[in-house]
């Protein structure tokens, strides 16, 4: 009997450990996943046409206002082209993209001044909404019209558009 509850303990502490690396596994085939998405952004972000054109400016370069092309078969030059003349350099359409490369942090919820109550913070909202009031010239008891107040997004979620009847 003891032999017995001895094998099933090795065998459950076995499995327990081999637990432990699965989950420590997959949390770095996480991680790798992550960085790997963050280092392919930052490539799509070098090879983008106006990163390119910018590095290019940077390294003194150019642009022709005419072209010419070369045929390969017969080796002669196609069009007039004329040698680039430094200027004013072109003007950058499209903004370089905004890339991600550190993971993003959840952004903490603002904490509440310690002490205060709830009736507390509505009692000051409404004395800085009576002092704003008397500052725009409205007198001290006239109702204030009331502000907007943000859509409940559900826990997050966008909530479903409202169709219009009537029509």
């Amino acid at each position: 009997m003891i032999l017995g509850l001895g094998a099933v303990l090795l065998l459950n502490i076995s499995v327990s450990s081999g637990q432990y690396q699965l989950v420590q596994l997959q949390n770095e085939r996480t991680e790798l996943a992550q960085r790997n998405e963050a280092l392919t952004q930052q490539l799509e972000n070098h090879q983008a046409p106006q990163v390119l054109a910018t590095a290019a400016t940077d390294l003194g370069m150019v642009t022709s206002s005419t072209f010419g092309s070369i045929d390969l078969e017969t080796l002669a030059v196609t069009g007039n082209p004329v040698p680039a003349e430094e200027g004013t350099p072109p003007t950058v359409l499209i903004e370089a993209p905004k890339v991600l490369t550190q993971p993003v942090a959840p952004a903490g919820a603002a904490p509440e001044p310690a002490g205060e109550s709830a009736r507390a913070a509505e009692a000051r909202e409404a004395e800085a909404a009576e002092a704003a009031a008397a500052a725009a010239g409205a007198p001290a008891g006239a109702e204030t019209a009331p502000a907007e107040q943000e859509a409940d997004l559900n826990g997050g979620t966008i909530p479903a558009p409202v169709q219009r009847s009537g029509y």
